[in-house]
C-alpha cells in the first residue's frame, strides 16, 4: 500500500482526534454564562443533566443522547454540566469527519483535509463545539444526510441510502427543524438519480417508515410529564408540569415573532448574515469557496446544485429568523456550500500546469488554517472562562433568605436555581419592572435584595441607565457580580460600618470615609469602603482607588495599579443622590499587576474622589500596604 494511501485512511483519524481535543481544551466548563448564543446554553445544560425538557421545540433527540453521554463523565467523577458541552464537541468533530468521507467521493484526501480542517476552524463550528448547543448534533445529521446522498447519486439502485437519509432526516427533525431546509436538496437529488421509476410502493412506505420513526422520541417529552420533570418555559422555571404546557413546547411555544421578513430592511439583513459568513470563514475563504462551488457544479451539476440549493435557502432563511445577533449558530449549514468549493479548487492545484500557478492557488488556502486560528482562538477560548463557578459563590455567599432578581430567562436563574437545589435559601424573582423591584426592597426592609448582573443588563445600567435610582433606590457594593438595592439611609449599612475599621477621614467636601474592611487573595485586594454624608455634596465627585509606590519621604513615585468607576457602588450611586446622615457601602477590587511588587514598605493604598469641575483630587487618603497585602 502506498504511502498517500496509509495518509487517505489516517486522515479521518487525525482530523477527528485533533479537531475532538481543540474542542475539549478550548469548551466552556461547568454553568455556562456567556452573553451571546451561549447565553441560553445552561437551560440545556440542565434539561440535559436531569433529563428534562428543554425550551420548544424541546430537543428530544439531543437531550436524550447528551444526557447518556453525561455518565460517561460520572463514571470518570467529573461534573456533568461540562460534559453537556463535551457532547457538542464530539458531534460537530464527527461531523467533521462525515465532511471528510463526503469530500473524499470528489477531491483527493489533501483536498478534502484541508477544506474540513477550515470548516472545523470556523468561528461558527468552533464556537458550537465549546458550549452546549444542539447545533452540533444538527450539523451531524446535516453531513450524514449529505453523504448518503452523494453515495445514492452514484449508486441509484441502493434504496439503502435514501433509507438512511430518511432516518437521519427524521432524527434531525427530533432535534432541530431546520433540517427542512435541506428537504428540497434531497428532494432532487432522489429525482435526479431517478427514484421516481426505480422505488416499488412498498419501497415508499418503508422511507415514510423510516422518517417517522425517531419522531416517536417526542413522545418522550410527554412520558416526562408525571415525573415533575426540570423544564424552560418562557420565564417560569420549575413549576408543575401538565400535556398542555409540553404540548405547546413541541409546538414551538415562545417562538412566534420570530420568524420576520426581511424585505423592509433587506440591504441590513443581507449585510447581517453575510458579515457573520465573511467573519467566520474570512472574506478570502468566501470569495475562493464560491469560485470553487461554481466550478465544481460544472463537474458535478446535481449534487453541485442541491448543496447550493441547501445553503442558500439556509441563508434566506436566516435572514428572516431571529433580529438578533444569537442566530449566528446556524450558519454552519449554510456555509457548507463554500467548504465544497474550496475543496474543489484545492483538488484543483495540482492540475495546473506550472508551479507558479499551483502555488498563487495553494498558498490562499493553505494559509486560511492558521488565519482562523489564529482569529479564532481568543474568542473561542472558553476553558478560561470561570463565571459559571463565580456566579454559585455569589449565591452561596448570600445571606439566608436573601431575594436576588435574575429577570428570568437568563444563566443567573439558572444557576440560581442549582444554588437553591445545593441548600442555599435564597428567593429567584424573575420580575424585570423597576417599580415592582423597587416596591420589594422598600417594603421587605428585613431582607437583602440584590439584582444579578444579567439583570443590571436588562434594566440598561451596564450602559449608563439606572431606572432604580430615578425611582429614589440606593445601592450597595459587594464582591460579587451582584448589586444590592436599598432605600436611601438603610439603618442596616450603617450598623455594618460600625464593625468595619474605623478611619473618619474627609475624602471629599461632605463625605468621610467612615470605615473599611479590607483582604486580599491571589487575585487581588478588596476593599469595602463605608462612606458617610457627613455635610453638604456640591457636586458628582469621582471616585478613583490606587496601588502606589513611595518613597522615604512618603511622595508618591508612581502608579502600580488602579480601580476606578465614573460613580461609587460601579457606577451606579453618584454622590449627588446620596442624602445627610447616609452611610454608602462601596465595594472596590484592584487587581495585582502580573509583574512582581515593590518591597512592601514603599507601597500604599490611596481612595479618594476627583472634583469634575477642576480636574482635581478632592482629598487622598493612604492605607498602608499591609492592610491587603499579596500573599
Amino acid at each position: 500500500m502506498s504511502q498517500e494511501s496509509h495518509l487517505a485512511r489516517l486522515a479521518p483519524l487525525i482530523l477527528f482526534f485533533a479537531f475532538l481535543a481543540l474542542y475539549i481544551s478550548t469548551a466552556a466548563r461547568g454553568y455556562i454564562v456567556g452573553g451571546g448564543a451561549e447565553a441560553e446554553s445552561m437551560e440545556l445544560q440542565r434539561a440535559v443533566v436531569y433529563n428534562g425538557i428543554a425550551h420548544a421545540t424541546s430537543y428530544p433527540a439531543y437531550v436524550i443522547l447528551a444526557h447518556y453521554f453525561t455518565h460517561l463523565g460520572a463514571v470518570l467523577g467529573d461534573d456533568p454540566f461540562t460534559w453537556v458541552t463535551y457532547f457538542s464537541s464530539l458531534t460537530v468533530a464527527l461531523a467533521l469527519v462525515i465532511a471528510y468521507f463526503l469530500l473524499r467521493l470528489y477531491v483527493r484526501w489533501y483536498a478534502a483535509a484541508l477544506a474540513v480542517s477550515i470548516f472545523g476552524l470556523s468561528g461558527v463550528l468552533w464556537h458550537i463545539a465549546t458550549i452546549a448547543e444542539v447545533q452540533g448534533l444538527h450539523l451531524l445529521t446535516v453531513m450524514g444526510i449529505l453523504y448518503l446522498g452523494a453515495l445514492y447519486t452514484r449508486q441509484p439502485e441502493r434504496v439503502a441510502y435514501l433509507e438512511g437519509a430518511a432516518l437521519l432526516f427524521g432524527l434531525g427533525l427530533a432535534n432541530h427543524r431546520i433540517i427542512v431546509l435541506w428537504a428540497p436538496s434531497i428532494a432532487l437529488i432522489a429525482l435526479g438519480s431517478g427514484a421516481l421509476r426505480r422505488l416499488q410502493p412498498w419501497q415508499y412506505v418503508r422511507l415514510a417508515a423510516m422518517l417517522s420513526l425517531p419522531l416517536l422520541l417526542y413522545y418522550d417529552v410527554f412520558f416526562k410529564v408525571p415525573a415533575g420533570v426540570v423544564y424552560g418555559l418562557g420565564t417560569t422555571f420549575n413549576p408543575p408540569i401538565n400535556a398542555y404546557n409540553a404540548l405547546q413546547i413541541v409546538f414551538g411555544y415562545g417562538q412566534e415573532g420570530l420568524l420576520i421578513s426581511p424585505l423592509p430592511e433587506l440591504g441590513a439583513r443581507i449585510a447581517l448574515v453575510g458579515g457573520f459568513h465573511l467573519e467566520f470563514f474570512t472574506p478570502i475563504g468566501v470569495m475562493l469557496g464560491v469560485i470553487g462551488l461554481a466550478l465544481f457544479i460544472r463537474c458535478a451539476p446535481l449534487y453541485g446544485i442541491a448543496i447550493l440549493i441547501g445553503s442558500a435557502l439556509s441563508f434566506a432563511f436566516f435572514m428572516t429568523w431571529r433580529q438578533d445577533h444569537k442566530a449566528f449558530i446556524y450558519y454552519g449549514q449554510s456555509g457548507f456550500a463554500l467548504i465544497v468549493g474550496l475543496a474543489h479548487l484545492a483538488d484543483l492545484t495540482v492540475r495546473l500546469p506550472r508551479l507558479g500557478k499551483r502555488l498563487s492557488l495553494a498558498l490562499p488556502l493553505v494559509a486560511l488554517i492558521p488565519l482562523l486560528f489564529a482569529l479564532g482562538f481568543p474568542k473561542n477560548n472558553r476553558a478560561i472562562d470561570r463565571r459559571g463557578a463565580e456566579y454559585f459563590a455569589a449565591y452561596a455567599s448570600l445571606p439566608p433568605e436573601s431575594i436576588v432578581f435574575t429577570g428570568g430567562w437568563s444563566p443567573d436563574h439558572w444557576i440560581g436555581l442549582e444554588a437553591v437545589a445545593a441548600g442555599y435559601k435564597v428567593g429567584l424573582f424573575y420580575d424585570r419592572e423597576a417599580p415592582f423591584i423597587a416596591a420589594v426592597a422598600d417594603e421587605r426592609r428585613t431582607q437583602n435584595i440584590y439584582l444579578s448582573h444579567w439583570m443590571q443588563m436588562y434594566l440598561g445600567m451596564l450602559s449608563g441607565q439606572n431606572p432604580l435610582l430615578e425611582l429614589g433606590m440606593g445601592f450597595g457594593g459587594t464582591h460579587t457580580p451582584f448589586v444590592q438595592v436599598l432605600p436611601r439611609g438603610d439603618p442596616r449599612i450603617a450598623a455594618e460600618a460600625e464593625t468595619a475599621t474605623k478611619l473618619e477621614q474627609m475624602a471629599a467636601p461632605g463625605i468621610q470615609l467612615y470605615s473599611y474592611h479590607a483582604h486580599a487573595d491571589q487575585h487581588g485586594a478588596y476593599f469595602t469602603l463605608y462612606w458617610r454624608v457627613v455635610g453638604e455634596i456640591p457636586e458628582r465627585f469621582i471616585p478613583f482607588a490606587h496601588l502606589r509606590t513611595v518613597d522615604s519621604a512618603g511622595n508618591t513615585t508612581g502608579l502600580i495599579a488602579q480601580r476606578d468607576y465614573p460613580d461609587p457602588v460601579r457606577g451606579y450611586y453618584p454622590t449627588t443622590a446620596w442624602q445627610q446622615g447616609e452611610v454608602i457601602r462601596d465595594t472596590v477590587f484592584i487587581a495585582w499587576a502580573e509583574d512582581d511588587l515593590p518591597p512592601a514598605e514603599s507601597l500604599r493604598w490611596t481612595f479618594g474622589f476627583v472634583s469634575p469641575s477642576t480636574g482635581q483630587r478632592t482629598g487622598e487618603i493612604f492605607l498602608p500596604f499591609s492592610v491587603a497585602a499579596r500573599p
